[in-house]
C-alpha cells in the first residue's frame, strides 16, 4: 500500500492526525498547572488554619494532598475542565 500525500484525504489527515498530539498534550499541560495551583491554595489554607506550621511546632496535614492531588489531575484531564 502506498501513501501519496499529494493526495488530499491524506494530507488533511494527516494534519489531523499530527495535531492531536499537540492538543492532548495541551490538555495535558494545563491539567498540570491547575492542579499545582490547586495545591498551592490547599496549602495557603493550612498555613492559615495552623499557623504553628512554620515554626515547626504544629505539622500540616501531609496525607490529604496525594488523593487530592490525583483526583484533580484525573477530573481535569478526563472532563477537560
Amino acid at each position: 500500500m502506498k501513501v501519496d500525500i499529494a493526495v488530499p484525504e491524506v494530507f488533511v489527515g494527516g494534519l489531523l492526525g499530527s495535531m492531536l498530539i499537540f492538543l492532548f498534550s495541551a490538555w495535558a499541560i494545563a491539567a498540570v498547572g491547575r492542579t499545582a495551583q490547586e495545591v498551592v491554595n490547599e496549602v495557603r489554607r493550612q498555613f492559615i488554619e495552623r499557623p504553628g506550621i512554620m515554626v515547626s511546632v504544629r505539622h500540616g496535614k501531609f496525607n490529604s494532598l496525594p488523593p487530592f492531588c490525583f483526583l484533580l489531575m484525573f477530573v481535569r484531564t478526563i472532563c477537560l475542565s
